[in-house]
């Protein structure tokens, strides 16, 4: 796009695009949708990805992966469910380390430990 004085031609920065030609006169870079990110000096709608946890939904845009299931990448690819006998408690999971048996929580990336039987997850923010 071409700066506010109209000399120079500025790239759009991550999670923006424009795909109008800086000699058309365009002066602004359009945001993503929610949810998602793209590389410097897009130029398209289509370059804008969903982020980590997120997935295309039918109506183009990016939803948080359902409990049960994790997205680690970048992407507009679907959500990957959980191990068999795992489970993700939280919408939006960005790990397979989310997803844990019930009754146990991870503290650390190799560490799993069980809950106390009185210590129930009801819905992790």
């Amino acid at each position: 796009y071409l700066s506010a004085s109209g000399l120079e031609c500025i790239m759009c920065p991550p999670g923006t695009y424009n795909g109008i030609p800086a000699s058309s006169g365009s002066v602004a870079c359009y945001e993503c949708f929610p949810n998602s990110t793209s590389s410097a000096g897009s130029t398209s709608l289509s370059d804008c990805l969903c982020s980590k946890g997120f997935f295309k939904d039918a109506l183009s845009s990016c939803s948080p992966c359902s409990k049960g299931f994790y997205k680690d990448t970048v992407g507009n690819s679907q959500c990957t469910p959980c191990m068999e006998g795992t489970n993700s408690f939280v919408e939006g999971a960005t790990s397979a380390l989310a997803c844990v048996k019930e009754g146990f929580v991870t503290t650390t990336p190799v560490e799993i430990l069980p809950l106390a039987p009185s210590l129930r997850i009801v819905g992790v923010q």
